[in-house]
């Protein structure tokens, strides 16, 4: 039995949105007018050139995308973080909730209070996969680890805890050669850095913020 998560498909005549982003003819750099827009239209420019169709050969400065959103399954529109993993698969974490996209429907995984597989938390700031695949998730109740087995989640929050001794938060999560995994959130000036094999953790203090 699959837990914590459901299977969203999207129902009747759903409405698309297509089109292009043209880069301006001095510059190569098809991004350029991108990296102005407001944050949420960023996060969805980004996952929409992810999933874009194929570009056409007659131009390359031309970038053809196709809009994915609650209409379509996704647990919401507002999209603080995205990732491809090895198989293809496109994750996308909302605060209502993470999503998996296969190219044809969204499958959810929301927190569920009753199941300590499921997700520590609702929303979800940061997304990384390492080297070996594994997908690590970033809520505000600490790292969490796809198992893609149980089609859940690992909760390692423990191994990381603030001064209320609560899981610290998870917004940007990186991995080093070594297959351990770090990460940080903005409210702390300091480096977190777990080992997938020994469970321990270990934090570093940022030289220059040890005031804070």
């Amino acid at each position: 039995m699959r837990v914590g998560h459901t299977k969203q498909m999207s129902r009747g005549r759903s409405r698309r949105t297509t089109g292009s982003l043209r880069a301006p003819a001095d510059t190569r750099r098809p991004f350029a007018r991108v990296a102005a827009w407001p944050a949420p239209a960023v996060s969805f420019a980004l996952l929409l050139l992810t999933v874009c169709l194929p570009l056409p050969a007659a131009s390359d400065d031309t970038l053809w995308y196709r809009s994915i959103g609650v209409e379509e399954g996704l647990s919401q529109n507002f999209v603080p973080a995205m990732v491809s993993d090895h198989d293809g698969f496109m994750w996308i974490g909302t605060a209502n909730g993470l999503n998996r996209w296969n190219g044809y429907e969204f499958e959810r995984y929301r927190y569920d209070r009753e199941r300590p597989d499921s997700l520590s938390s609702p929303t979800v700031y940061g997304l990384h996969v390492d080297r070996r695949g594994n997908v690590w998730v970033g809520p505000p109740t600490g790292l969490n680890r796809f198992d893609p087995i149980s089609n859940g989640f690992q909760r390692h929050g423990s191994a990381f805890l603030g001064r209320t001794g609560r899981p610290v938060p998870v917004e940007v999560i990186t991995s080093d050669l070594a297959g351990r995994v770090w990460f940080g959130w903005y409210g702390d000036p300091r480096l977190r850095q777990f080992d997938p094999r020994t469970g321990q953790g270990h934090e570093y203090v940022i030289p220059g913020t040890e005031q804070y």
